[in-house]
């Protein structure tokens, strides 16, 4: 007892708030503290709203015996970064990522135009035309990406330059010297025309980080790979190939330019096969079209039969139904700028070349592909934009063989001398300096979209999650920074080898968990993820509001699109669903989080229906993907008057120790009932909302919760497990 009330008496000093304690409660009894002092515990009275326990209060030394009612107290707070600030304060059973975008934003300073945010707040509508192509002069790079025209793609390679390949493949690291092609045709079939085109001595390379595999198998090509291939590779470096190759490549391309080779606009053309067993191959697909609807620059990304012949053999070794994409080079800017969209706060290409922020006498602004880097350049933990992650040689061009390849990754100049002054001042800027700073170095319009879309596409191996797969991109008009977003094959509930709160389904809007932890990147922490309210953080929550009641988060839109691609690939099987989630599956999880108002309303009408199909839900229980044998476990009793009871026991450990609770009708099942409990946990609240969470639960702790219906009262009773 003597230890129970000295570290009530330390928290009480720490949070400067005043509870007192029951001295008639017993230790092996239900204990209560209220900022009440005539609070107390009725037998009788299963809801008595006086029976409170503050938990922002480190329950963790309580005796192992004692049972507790829990709710958090009406005036408890504590500060959430600076203690001095009245404004900071938080309730600390409630998670400040999980806060209602409204009441957030509510006091946000309003220094954008209404007419503004309505501007930023709009999407363009999905298209799913596919026009009638006349002749292959009018083929353009937006038909090639269209899911309605049926691409294939046939490479022929001698076993000579595959060996070159394996040969580079095992020296480790991302060599990125191409080998030779002898020729690549592209088919697009466009109704009832088919419109070839063949290149002779392409670039060919293997791509990726965890995907690389060997190139062949014995005699055999391995087609469980990614490759990229150059049209305007020249074959020419010393640094890459001999002087005998160099001679016999060029009197191959009988004095053609290859350095200025492209096709429909392109310099080159990658591609993947379907690692991550996207049974609809159309997810990333997906993605791009809303990166781009809401001006977001991103790559086009289509779907495309892949086939690659030795030659001189008949044998045809497909990769399947593979994605395509346009490389994530600084060319990558060019053809955005000079397309129909309307890209945020961006002009034409025009605007951007004729720019003075940069390297004199460049078209483009400084341009970084940011990852994890190989060699010298590597960082372990990803490029969180922290002041270290610029130090040694984290930033320039990598070599040939791949042995290095810093993490921010320079597209643009070569120039090895280069002092990356944008890009030193910017991270200086978002690590050292306010909010007010900030905005002079990024588009903080842009970084609010394209934060926003990432969220609904929930790609946990990307910027906000794990430090990975996106670009920096300083402006020749302004200088301020946007970040591009690439590499979004983990999108829309793909989950397999990477399973990050299942499949970022749990993950609220304001959330600062990553992969690796606590989040570390200072841009986000100060803009949208702040403590304190922004305009970035505004913009943010209502693009997600809006984006979450346009088009782009229908079923129907969905797979309208996977129609498209079904029929035009007639002969690739394609499924809804498989160990990855459906897209309907996870939308529906995701706009939960989106429109979950947060405002712990209680919802107190008489219901006078008795129920059936009432089960608890949680971070404990998968969410509701426990097995059928599970179910009746999860299923409250009825106890009659409209009460109702459910004992759970906390089995395995849970994240950060942190339970979420909601209420459901059976298994994954929230279309009869999403029911949530308010803050205080006194209340139930019978429409869709968040989760309500409780703090500092561990394996062993079990739970009675008990509801009623009728009067939406609730009371939730805590016995500790033998963790202590």
């Amino acid at each position: 007892m003597k230890k129970y009330m000295s570290l009530t008496l330390l928290v009480l000093t720490l949070c400067s708030c005043a509870f007192v304690y029951d001295s008639n409660s017993n230790s092996t009894d239900s204990n209560v503290i209220s900022s009440n002092e005539n609070s107390s515990v009725s037998s009788e009275n299963r809801f008595s709203s006086e029976t409170k326990i503050d938990s922002s209060i480190d329950i963790s030394s309580q005796n192992s015996s004692s049972s507790n009612v829990i709710s958090s107290s009406e005036n408890s707070s504590v500060s959430s970064e600076n203690t001095s600030s009245s404004e900071a304060k938080i309730d600390s059973s409630i998670d400040i990522s999980s806060q209602n975008s409204s009441s957030i934003a509510s006091s946000s300073t309003d220094t954008l135009p209404d007419n503004r945010i309505e501007l930023l707040k709009k999407f363009s509508e999905p298209n799913y035309d596919v026009r009638h192509i006349s002749n292959i002069n009018q083929v353009t790079i937006d038909d090639l990406f269209n899911l309605g025209n049926k691409v294939s793609i046939s490479i022929d390679i001698s076993n000579e330059e595959l060996n070159k390949l394996q040969s580079d493949f095992l020296k480790g690291g991302k060599c990125s010297i191409y080998r030779l092609a002898n020729q690549v045709t592209i088919s697009l079939t466009n109704y009832d025309k088919t419109f070839d085109w063949t290149f002779n001595n392409v670039g060919i390379r293997q791509k990726g980080n965890t995907s690389r595999k060997d190139i062949i198998y014995g005699s055999d090509i391995n087609t469980e790979n990614h490759f990229k291939l150059s049209f305007d590779e020249t074959f020419d470096n010393p640094q890459a190939y001999d002087q005998n190759f160099i001679a016999q490549t060029k009197n191959k391309m009988n004095g053609e330019d290859y350095s200025i080779r492209e096709f429909l606009g392109l310099s080159g053309l990658d591609f993947k096969w379907n690692k991550n067993f996207d049974s609809t191959h159309i997810k990333e697909v997906y993605s791009s079209y809303i990166y781009r609807a809401g001006g977001i620059i991103s790559q086009h990304i289509g779907l495309s039969e892949v086939k690659m012949t030795k030659t001189g053999s008949d044998r045809q070794y497909s990769f399947g139904l593979c994605t395509i994409y346009e490389p994530a080079k600084k060319s990558l800017i060019k053809r955005s700028l000079q397309s129909e969209v309307n890209y945020v706060n961006m002009g034409s290409w025009d605007d951007e070349k004729n720019g003075t922020f940069g390297i004199a006498n460049e078209k483009y602004g400084d341009l970084y592909k940011c990852s994890y880097g190989v060699g010298e350049g590597l960082l372990p933990t990803g490029v969180d934009m922290s002041l270290s992650s610029i130090e040694g040689k984290k930033i320039g061009v990598g070599n040939l063989s791949g042995s290095y390849v810093p993490a921010y990754e320079r597209k643009t100049t070569k120039n090895l001398n280069y002092g990356d002054d944008q890009l030193r001042n910017f991270i200086s800027v978002i690590n050292l300096k306010s909010y007010s700073e900030i905005e002079k170095v990024i588009d903080i319009e842009y970084l609010a979209k394209e934060e926003a879309i990432s969220y609904l596409l929930g790609n946990p191996d990307a910027f906000r999650y794990n430090y990975n797969n996106y670009m920096i991109y300083f402006r020749r008009t302004d200088g301020k920074a946007i970040i591009i977003p690439v590499d979004n094959d983990r999108c829309f509930g793909i989950t397999k080898d990477l399973n990050f709160k299942n499949g970022l389904t749990q993950d609220e809007l304001l959330s600062k968990d990553t992969i690796q932890g606590e989040q570390r990147n200072n841009l986000l922490k100060k803009t949208f993820l702040s403590d304190s309210n922004n305009d970035c953080k505004t913009l943010y929550i209502d693009i997600c509001k809006s984006l979450a009641d346009s088009p782009w988060t229908k079923s129907e839109t969905f797979y309208q699109y996977y129609g498209i691609a079904q029929n035009t690939y007639s002969n690739y099987s394609f499924e809804r669903s498989n160990e990855n989630m459906a897209f309907e599956q996870y939308m529906n999880a995701k706009l939960k989080k989106i429109n979950d108002d947060g405002t712990g309303e209680d919802i107190t009408t008489p219901d006078t229906n008795v129920y059936d199909n009432l089960y608890i839900v949680g971070n404990f229980n998968a969410w509701g993907n426990y097995s059928a044998q599970d179910l009746e476990k999860y299923h409250f009793s009825y106890l009659g008057d409209y009460i109702y009871q459910i004992n759970i026991t906390i089995e395995n450990r849970l994240d950060g120790n942190q339970l979420a609770l909601k209420i459901n009708n059976g298994f994954n099942n929230y279309d009869e009932i999403d029911w949530s409990f308010s803050d205080d946990l006194t209340k139930l609240i019978k429409s869709v909302t968040r989760s309500v969470k409780i703090n500092n639960v561990f394996q062993g702790d079990s739970f009675e919760i008990t509801i009623n219906t009728n009067t939406c009262e609730v009371k939730i009773e805590r016995k500790f497990g033998a963790w202590a």
